[in-house]
């Protein structure tokens, strides 16, 4: 007697039954399910989770940084139609997992609060923290 099971991973289990005793025998995937397998075997494995850390002003540094990157149109939709600063925040907040429904707020504040050199110190901060990378792989590099 010729006894098929189909197991969690798509493949076909036949077991022959002669006299009470199973005999498992493994049969290849149908054409489709290797392209299925296939597909998952290639796609991405999603990342640790990240977010925000905190102290030290880092939302509305953040907030410039994103505010810098939408006026300077690196941001669009699906169709590559712009997107408006509160899709920017959404997305990041998303992605952060930090509440940033109050974006414009805060950026409006920071404006009585600072002068204009300690607002923009965040660039200069990323500006030094690439070089030092790019520096740091040159010599990686280097080493090679």
């Amino acid at each position: 007697m010729n006894i098929e099971t189909l197991n969690n991973m798509g493949v076909i289990n036949s077991f022959t039954q002669n006299n009470g005793i199973g005999t498992p025998v493994r049969m290849p995937y149908p054409e489709s399910w290797k392209k299925e397998a296939e597909a998952e075997e290639q796609a991405p494995t999603p990342g640790k989770a990240i977010h925000l850390k905190s102290g030290g002003g880092r939302k509305i540094k953040l907030l410039r940084v994103l505010v810098a990157l939408h006026e300077a149109g690196f941001f669009v939709d699906d169709s590559g139609a712009p997107v408006d600063q509160q899709d920017v925040f959404a997305a990041f907040a998303g992605i952060l997992g930090v509440d940033l429904s109050r974006a414009n707020s805060n950026i409006s504040d920071s404006l009585h609060r600072h002068n204009k050199q300690i607002r923009l110190q965040v660039f200069d901060v990323l500006k030094q923290a690439f070089s030092d990378y790019e520096d740091e792989l040159l010599e990686r590099q280097k080493e090679l």
